[in-house]
């Protein structure tokens, strides 16, 4: 997967998945929740702004 291999254990958003995929900003929000809800893969981050995740362990 192209936007674990790039971010690893670091928290991320949006705009990082645009920079790695160079999609437009509604495909990586897409992506996004695909990643959270329907496979599950990462968690929401609190305290580091808003709609930031991290890749479960």
């Amino acid at each position: 997967m192209k936007v674990y291999d790039k971010v690893g254990d670091e928290i991320f958003g949006n705009s990082k998945v645009v920079e790695i995929l160079g999609c437009s900003e509604t495909t990586a929000t897409a992506y996004i929740k695909i990643l959270s809800t329907e496979l599950n893969l990462i968690d929401p981050v609190a305290g580091h702004g808003k709609c930031k995740y991290i890749f479960k362990k």
